[in-house]
């Protein structure tokens, strides 16, 4: 193989690197942008449970008589508070 050739190979391949390098940061920032609205949705999530948890554990506390802590509210079956 001559120098020429093996220099054109290089490029291309080159060219090909910088196309795939491209296309990775187009992806890590899509990845970035979705992990962004996930860390606000969990934010958005962990402030409606601080305000709710404790009327709705006053609730449960009502409903089955007796004193469900947090703890054993987050344990809580669903199926158990809907039957």
């Amino acid at each position: 193989m001559t120098d020429s050739l093996l220099i054109k190979e290089i490029l291309t391949e080159l060219k090909n690197l910088k196309s795939e390098i491209s296309t990775i940061k187009i992806q890590i920032d899509s990845i970035t942008k979705s992990t962004n609205n996930m860390d606000n949705h969990i934010s958005f999530v962990e402030s409606v449970w601080t305000v709710v948890k404790n009327p709705f554990s006053q609730a449960l506390q009502f409903y089955y008589g007796d004193n469900k802590s947090i703890q054993k509210l987050e344990s809580l079956n669903v199926k158990s508070i809907t039957n």
